[in-house]
């Protein structure tokens, strides 16, 4: 029986691979021509604050004389339209904040920036508007830092880490370590196209805390500060995985806000993409008024663009959030990781070596006792496992080569080292 969905899925397959194939011909080419430039134009592609962590490589070719790096905002179009819209308003008051040049991209724009290199926010088909995919950009040579420390381990459903489109047509995907290329060595180019420099984040998370505003909003009296961040992953049809465990503990955290409001500030600092949710699950309403909530007692706050200040003048941290696992232990402070009992060994098991390790240096629990005694540990400034992180920021967090990874980025673009896996 002919099945026509079938049939164009094939040919839709087929298109693509061929696509793909003969740019992969011409990216050789290409390579040699943009190397041999005296100024290679970089475009960086952003629709969030929260989730541009290559910030710093942009401020680094800034200063290099054979970089033109261009700034390119645009609307994220995975996101509802309110969201989306304050989300890039936000971007553009922090760019405007920081009197960055920038330039407003839309479908048929960009390719009048004619850049030699692009990269992109998100690697995800249909982030952003279609007339700014790559796609649409098959002159140019494509680069990749993900937004946050790679801590999963190769799987066919962690494919979206290093083998989605974009990753296949990008000439340098750029890792922290050793460990996290191995991702790589899986995927559709078999890691012909990763590079160990670190990523621009890493840079960030280990800068002194006197580079940051302090975000914590003040106190009749001096008080430890923990964030609690939820993820986004709470049990809808949408959601592959479910690591959320916000429906379990959203009324026991506002319980303990109002409990420890003489000792502790929390901040609540959610997933961009929960609130999103939520609304499908509880309904606006709702959803508006327990954020309001976070937002208007004494000691709470909400925080949903960049946070990174938030860790540096925060005292502990309370997650689910993966990508947080390693990205906190740059503080070296107390963390406790939100999850049932049974589910430990199975979330573990999820991880690469490097993750695990950032795993074990978590509190683990869940359940309201648990996390009042976490809390109150915070409250009383014990911390048992305070050596043991920082020997794991000194001997794993930080970047290779003795160099920052904008560095090590910088030099892997103009081939002056070799970084390849």
């Amino acid at each position: 029986m002919f099945q026509p969905n079938l049939f164009i899925r094939g040919i839709n397959f087929i298109y693509r691979h061929a696509m793909l194939r003969q740019y992969l011909s011409y990216q050789k080419n290409k390579i040699k021509e943009v190397r041999a430039k005296a100024k290679i134009k970089v475009l960086f592609v952003v629709g969030d604050v929260s989730m541009w962590k290559t910030e710093l490589l942009y401020k680094a070719m800034l200063k290099h004389d054979r970089f033109q790096p261009i700034l390119g905002t645009a609307l994220i179009t995975a996101d509802i339209p309110n969201e989306s819209l304050r989300k890039y308003n936000a971007l553009l008051e922090y760019i405007t904040k920081k009197e960055y040049d920038y330039i407003q991209l839309y479908s048929g724009n960009i390719q009048n920036v004619k850049a030699d290199i692009i990269f992109y926010q998100q690697p995800y088909d249909n982030f952003m508007d279609e007339g700014v995919s790559y796609r649409k950009n098959l002159n140019s040579l494509f680069c990749y830092a993900a937004y946050g420390i790679l801590s999963l381990a190769p799987s066919k459903k962690n494919k979206w880490i290093s083998d989605l489109l974009l990753h296949r047509y990008c000439w340098q995907l750029y890792f922290e370590n050793e460990i996290t290329s191995k991702l790589n060595n899986k995927s559709y180019l078999k890691g012909q196209n990763s590079r160990i420099t670190g990523i621009p984040f890493q840079d960030v998370l280990i800068s002194p805390k006197s580079e940051f505003v302090n975000p914590w909003k003040e106190q009749e009296c001096i008080k430890k500060k923990i964030i609690w961040a939820p993820h986004h992953t709470i049990p809808v049809s949408e959601n592959p995985i479910q690591f959320s465990t916000f429906l379990d503990v959203s009324d026991i955290m506002l319980l303990f806000a109002e409990k420890y409001k003489g000792q502790i500030q929390f901040v609540f600092k959610p997933h961009p993409f929960l609130k999103r949710k939520l609304n499908d699950f509880w309904g606006e309403e709702k959803t508006n008024d327990y954020y309001n909530r976070w937002a208007t007692m004494d000691n709470t706050q909400i925080v949903e663009g960049d946070y990174l200040g938030l860790f540096k003048y925060s005292d502990a941290m309370i997650h689910d959030c993966v990508s947080f696992t390693i990205e906190y232990c740059y503080t070296k402070n107390p963390v406790m990781y939100l999850i049932k009992e049974r589910d430990i060994n199975s979330h573990r098991s999820e991880l690469n070596k490097f993750g695990q390790r950032a795993f074990d240096l978590h509190t683990h629990g869940c359940t309201k006792e648990q996390i009042k005694a976490f809390i109150q540990m915070v409250a009383e400034g014990k911390d048992d496992k305070k050596d043991q992180r920082v020997q794991y920021y000194n001997d794993s967090l930080l970047p290779p080569c003795g160099k920052s990874a904008c560095e090590n980025i910088i030099n892997a673009i103009l081939g002056q080292a070799n970084l390849e896996h």
